[in-house]
């Protein structure tokens, strides 16, 4: 839903970032649509069975809130499943592609969990440098013994390449086999 919301520019409704205006302003009528539309637009991904029960919520900010307080849970047991599917994961008898889209999967349901503060200060790119050097290293951990020649081509590299890039060097090789 969050990611509707972002990309119909409304994301404001429901993390605080967009407030109702006075009631005597002229923008009150046009903001008060605009949250009843997103409210409609928020009911409507809910199913049929469940919707009765917030159809009387007047705001989307309280609509969100309810919902997050009825669904929302910790996130612990779904970081430690997925932390521990990432442990032993390798390529096994799958292609170069499916091992690395099933990593990717995991990793993306991670990130998900994660809500990095934004900053000008340069922290974002560090932590996202290291973030791809976990990747990386994982994604090579994972592979079969057959990859050793390029994983050390990778390693040995000045700075690591990002993990597409790396995954691309993989793949090629892969394909070179199968020629």
């Amino acid at each position: 839903m969050t990611i509707a919301l972002k990309a119909k520019d409304k994301l404001g409704f429901i993390n605080r970032k967009c407030e109702m205006p006075p009631a005597d302003s002229p923008l009150f009528e046009k903001q008060q649509m605009a949250d009843s539309m997103v409210v409609s637009w928020i009911l409507n991904s809910i199913s049929k069975e469940l919707v009765e029960s917030f159809l009387y919520t007047t705001y989307a900010r309280e609509l969100w809130d309810e919902l997050e307080q009825h669904f929302g849970e910790s996130h612990g047991p779904l970081f430690y499943q997925i932390k521990q599917d990432m442990s032993g994961f390798s390529q096994g008898n799958s292609s170069v592609t499916v091992y690395f889209t099933k990593l990717k999967k995991l990793w993306d349901k991670l990130s998900c969990l994660h809500q990095y503060p934004v900053c000008n200060c340069g922290a974002a790119k560090t932590i996202a440098n290291m973030e791809n050097e976990d990747k990386l290293v994982q994604f090579l951990m994972g592979l079969n013994e057959s990859y050793e020649h390029v994983k050390n081509q990778i390693l040995l590299m000045d700075a690591f390449p990002s993990v597409i890039r790396a995954y691309s060097m993989v793949l090629r090789v892969e394909k070179q086999r199968d020629i």
